[in-house]
């Protein structure tokens, strides 16, 4: 049980540090050049959201730090080859 505990507390300080956004935002048509004109925490929210996302997508429930760090970073080199791509196409070809 404390594992769940200590799981909760993350996941709480996690969302308290997220900037908190006026807006609803579609990030299924949000190009990587809108993305990288965003803050460093908004980034950090919307690439951990979208990581998510696109493990839903793939219906895999599990949760790797080091996969999901090398997924953003192929994510990251197709978007700076590909700018006006979606961020949600960048991930998805960064999964294949």
């Amino acid at each position: 049980m404390g594992w769940t505990v200590t799981g909760a507390l993350v996941a709480a300080g996690v969302l308290a540090a997220m900037p908190l956004r006026a807006e609803t935002v579609d990030l299924g048509g949000m190009t990587c050049s809108e993305v990288e004109a965003l803050d460093a925490e908004t980034v950090a929210s919307i690439l951990i959201w979208m990581n998510g996302y696109t493990g839903g997508l793939m219906q895999d429930s599990t949760f790797d730090a080091e996969r999901m760090q090398a997924d953003v970073t192929r994510a990251t080199a197709e978007c700076a080859q590909n700018p006006d791509r979606s961020l949600l196409d960048a991930m998805r070809a960064a999964l294949e």
